[in-house]
C-alpha cells in the first residue's frame, strides 16, 4: 500500500543565512521530526570541546555516543560530532567531548536545543570539517588541506600538504584520537621537487593522534630540502 505521511522524512540542504536564520531553519527541522531527536538533558559549557550535565547518562541518552552528529545553540547554531562521553561519580556529572575540526568550538555560554541524529546524511548537518593538520617537516608552515568526516566510528580524511622540506622526516595530526591501531594506507608524494613512481606510506599508532608521513615503503628518509609534498592522501580509521 502506499506509505503513510508518518513515514516520510522532510530533506533540505544547510539551511545557511544569518545564525538567527540557521537556528529558526533547524528548530523547524527538529520540530518535524527530520532524523533528529532532542536531547532530554540540560547541558552546560566545560570547555572549548566538551559539556556537562548532571547524573549518569552515558547509556540514557545518544549524546553521548562516539560519532553521533549534534545541533545545538551556543551564542549561535552550531554542529559537532560527539566523540563519546563519560561519568564522573566524584562530580556527579557526565562529561560529552565535541569537535568540528577547525570550524567551530563551545563558547562559555549557554547551550540549549541539543539534539542527536544517527543518521548517514543528517539534515542540515554539514557533509564534513576543516581540521589543523599541523604538518612537521617543513620550513614555516605549508600550505595544506585538511577535512574530515565521521560515520559512527569511522573517520575519514583528506589530507594535501606542500611546501619546503626541512627535514628527512614529516608528520601531521589527525582530527579524532584513534582507537586500535590505525592503517597503514599508501599515497602519491614529492619528494626535492620529483614524483617517485614508488608511493609514499601513512601510517600512526593507538590513542596518538600523529600521522607519520613516509616518502616510501621501506621507508626512506625524505631529502631535507626542495619541494616536499603529501598528494591526495585519503585516510581511514577507527575512533
Amino acid at each position: 500500500g502506499s506509505p503513510a505521511l508518518s513515514d516520510l522524512v522532510p530533506y533540505v540542504a544547510n539551511p545557511g543565512g544569518s545564525p538567527a536564520t540557521q537556528q529558526s531553519t533547524v528548530s523547524a527541522l527538529l520540530a518535524a521530526g527530520a532524523g533528529w531527536r532532542y536531547s532530554p538533558n540540560t547541558w552546560t559549557y566545560a570547555s572549548a570541546t566538551t559539556m556537562t550535565t548532571p547524573g549518569d547518562v552515558t547509556a540514557t541518552d545518544p549524546t553521548c555516543y562516539m560519532g553521533v552528529k549534534l545541533s545545538l545553540t551556543n551564542s549561535f547554531w552550531k554542529t559537532f560530532y560527539g566523540l563519546g562521553g563519560s561519568y564522573n561519580a566524584g562530580t556527579g556529572l557526565t562529561t560529552v567531548t565535541v569537535t568540528a575540526g577547525s570550524d567551530n568550538v563551545l563558547a562559555n555560554a549557554a547551550i540549549t536545543g541539543v539534539a542527536w541524529s544517527l543518521d548517514v546524511l543528517a539534515n542540515a548537518f554539514p557533509t564534513i570539517f576543516n581540521f589543523a593538520v599541523s604538518p612537521s617537516g617543513w620550513v614555516a608552515t605549508p600550505s595544506s588541506t585538511a577535512k574530515f568526516s565521521m560515520n559512527g566510528h569511522l573517520v575519514s580524511c583528506y589530507i594535501n600538504i606542500s611546501g619546503t622540506s626541512n627535514s628527512a622526516s614529516a608528520a601531521g595530526v589527525l582530527p579524532v584520537t584513534p582507537n586500535g591501531t590505525p592503517p597503514t594506507v599508501y599515497f602519491r608524494v614529492t619528494d626535492n621537487g620529483a614524483n617517485p613512481t614508488i608511493p609514499g606510506m601513512a601510517g600512526g599508532t593507538n590513542g596518538s593522534t600523529t600521522l607519520n608521513f613516509y616518502k616510501d615503503s621501506a621507508p626512506n628518509a625524505w631529502t631535507a630540502s626542495g619541494l616536499k609534498e603529501i598528494l591526495n592522501l585519503l585516510y581511514q580509521y577507527l575512533a
